[in-house]
């Protein structure tokens, strides 16, 4: 282990350096990523078969030196590949010979990923990608809709105003304005996934809850929807019924409403537990529980929580903790649970600094 460590560590600090100008990245992060991400990288660097495309050697995104990373991007594409989605930087390649041919990869490996991978791209100039987080950009907000018919009733919109209304003020979220049941297409059905619809009709409210897998935050949509869901019963008296997107994508939402049969929810929370790990029950009798942290080996565990080397992260998973020298968020995130100027600390720096000031003060 120790030896791939310095290894990886080698290529980082004196590879990029001598990569060639005709080559170009592909970047993923071992860390914190997915075991799959690195099939994924593997894949395109297969499947790009041209000999006049090069591409260097793999990098670890979760060790690598931005800076360094930073001054690459212009003369060459980087593909990063990070939890199923990818991230693709596109230099002007103004000093290549063919400076078009950056564009034309580009494409081709958006294309390959899409429809090869079933992966979504977002692709950005390199200007774009100098001195940001790659793995932020590649994080999508919930897609949050409120939807009434325009043969309901004239309150429903009144109550629609009034969900909308309670939403921003109370919720830090982001509803758009309230869109006529007719107007809800393909793509909008597809993306129930990715968030909470609010559906209004008759004066009854069906509340459409997504798993957010792909978001930010996975469990803030189970939470938002809690909240609707308590708001509509004790303030306007009204019992909502929440349904899984599974089941409201290909269905009649107005038929959904007079159904019987909608999910009970509930949320653990550890970090109300003294931050101390929840049983989730084995049977909840047809209730959903959502586990408001990370779920492993049937307990609940609270964001920052950590567990032989690894920690629960803000996007609901347990993650390997980080090695000294790599940037972090948090202190928790590092090895030696120190996180200072944006990198962890090593250990041994830090026992340094300790016996340095009892030396001092001793």
């Amino acid at each position: 282990m120790r030896k791939e460590v310095i290894l990886s560590l080698l290529v980082l600090l004196f590879g990029l350096a001598f990569v060639s100008a005709e080559s170009h990245l592909l970047v993923y992060a071992k860390g914190t990523g997915l075991v799959s991400d690195l099939d994924t990288i593997d894949d395109i660097k297969s499947v790009m078969t041209d000999p006049d495309i090069k591409f260097a050697e793999f990098v670890d995104y979760d060790v690598a030196i931005i800076e360094d990373l930073d001054l690459m991007l212009d003369e060459r594409v980087t593909t990063f590949v990070y939890r199923n989605k990818a991230l693709i930087v596109l230099g002007d390649c103004s000093n290549q010979e063919y400076p078009q041919e950056c564009s034309h990869l580009a494409s081709d490996i958006e294309g390959y990923l899409e429809e090869g991978k079933g992966i979504s791209s977002k692709v950005i100039s390199s200007e774009e990608g100098v001195g940001v987080n790659w793995k932020e950009l590649l994080k999508s907000k919930p897609v949050y809709r409120l939807v009434y018919s325009d043969d309901g009733l004239q309150t429903d919109l009144i109550l629609m105003l009034d969900i909308q209304t309670m939403i921003n003020n109370d919720l830090d979220v982001n509803f758009g304005a309230p869109i006529l049941y007719s107007e809800v297409d393909n793509v909008m059905r597809e993306e129930l996934d990715e968030g909470v619809t609010v559906f209004v009709y008759k004066n009854k409210v069906l509340i459409i809850l997504g798993d957010c897998a792909n978001q930010e935050h996975p469990r803030e949509c189970a939470n938002v929807a809690s909240d609707i869901e308590e708001y509509l019963d004790e303030e306007k008296g009204i019992s909502s019924k929440i349904r899984l997107s599974d089941d409201a994508r290909n269905a009649n939402w107005k038929d959904l409403i007079g159904e019987v049969g909608d999910v009970e929810l509930e949320i653990l929370d550890p970090s109300l537990e003294e931050n101390e790990p929840i049983n989730i029950p084995q049977d909840s009798g047809g209730t959903l529980v959502v586990c408001n942290g990370c779920e492993l080996e049937g307990k609940c565990y609270p964001i920052s929580y950590r567990k032989s080397g690894d920690f629960c992260s803000d996007d609901a998973n347990f993650v390997a903790q980080l090695n000294s020298d790599v940037a972090c968020e948090n202190s928790f995130e590092c090895e030696s649970n120190v996180c200072v100027s944006d990198k962890c600390v090593s250990g041994n720096l830090l026992q340094k600094i300790i016996d340095w000031f009892r030396k001092l003060f001793g």
